[in-house]
């Protein structure tokens, strides 16, 4: 989660998904968490669309583009992957990444160059995404 909110907001659709749960009767016996784990998951669908599409989508329309070419892939990429997918050359790709890391939809966590980084996609932006864990092969 990147501030607060998100985890405010994440919290209030999980509440109203356990809520509809109760109501229609489809939720599980209740031990001693307040929540199922069933919530958790629909919730942080909601809470990705909401902020990728009414922030960062609305704030910089650039990188929507690149980011729509990246639905259902890895959510780990590296330079030369992303190169494949977008159809660039490594020039575009690098200031491409630099752009996402900038405006925070992607992470370099080892700090090491764009050109060897292993490059992810926080766990906030990959249910929107449709972004698959794991890593893109080499």
């Amino acid at each position: 989660m990147n501030a607060p909110r998100e985890l405010i907001h994440l919290f209030q659709e999980v509440r109203n998904e356990q809520l509809k749960r109760f109501e229609t009767r489809t939720a599980s016996e209740v031990d001693e968490s307040i929540f199922e784990q069933a919530p958790f998951k629909s919730a942080i669908k909601i809470v990705s669309d909401m902020r990728l599409k009414a922030t960062i989508f609305a704030e910089y329309p650039d990188v929507r583009p690149w980011l729509e070419a990246l639905r259902l892939e890895k959510a780990t990429q590296h330079i030369e992957s992303l190169m494949s997918i977008w159809s660039v050359d490594r020039v575009e790709a690098e200031n491409r990444i630099q752009r996402l890391l900038d405006v925070g939809v992607l992470s370099n966590e080892s700090n090491a160059p764009i050109r060897t980084a292993e490059l992810n996609f926080p766990f906030l932006y990959r249910p929107s995404l449709g972004l698959i864990q794991g890593r893109a092969p080499k």
